[in-house]
């Protein structure tokens, strides 16, 4: 059960293909279908999500968007006997759940609207929860990417240190969490762009926390 957090074109997508077949891919961000080609010998199923995240979405495809990953996660978990599931990506999930939440649990017309007290967001947080929890309860291989974030400076500088963009209390419930970088390496043939994963959490070996690969 592993979440791989990175900023755009790093590779969560190509690395969660790498994972046991067969994959079942929960898309929000459409780029699973043009890597399916490079893996042809795997079995893979692909439900895209129609989110766009870009453009702003309004309450209707953000609520609706909430409720897709949720029906998809329920349909793959009921028929799945073994594999991988994606959820790329669980920023979606979180944002869209954070939607959902203000519109359907406390009724408001905007989902960007604010909510009157910090204790309103346990309800969306347990909704939240929930899906992810029958994910981490599941006899199957999960993989959750997110974005990153470059962390700021009080006055708003940036520290050249990124973050994940997703529900905080998901760095404690994954086994396995993982920052993708790209890094230039040097070799007998000149230098050349080599992906780099810093291990940042491992239950099953806290040996491998901090390393490198």
């Amino acid at each position: 059960k592993m979440a791989v957090y990175a900023k755009a074109g790093v590779g969560k997508t190509h690395f969660a293909y790498t994972f046991p077949e067969p994959i079942y891919f929960i898309d929000t961000e459409h780029g699973s279908a043009p890597l399916v080609s490079r893996f042809q010998d795997k079995e893979v199923y692909i439900c895209e999500i129609d989110y766009k995240a870009v453009n702003e979405p309004g309450e209707d495809e953000d609520v609706q968007a909430f409720i897709d990953m949720k029906t998809a996660v329920d349909n793959v978990l009921a028929t799945a006997k073994s594999g991988t599931i994606v959820i790329d990506s669980c920023s979606d999930l979180w944002k869209t759940c954070q939607a959902y939440g203000k519109i359907k649990l406390y009724g408001l017309k905007d989902p960007k609207s604010r909510l009157k007290a910090q204790w309103d967001w346990g309800p969306i947080t347990a909704t939240h929860k929930r899906v992810i929890n029958k994910l981490l309860s599941s006899n199957l291989n999960v993989v959750l990417t997110a974005r990153s974030t470059e962390e700021r400076d009080s006055m708003g500088n940036p520290l050249g240190v990124y973050k994940p963009q997703f529900q905080k209390d998901l760095w404690f419930d994954v086994d396995v969490l993982v920052e993708l970088k790209k890094s230039v390496a040097k070799d007998k043939n000149g230098f050349k762009t080599v992906r780099v994963a810093n291990i940042q959490k491992c239950r099953q070996n806290g040996k491998v926390e901090g390393m490198e690969v």
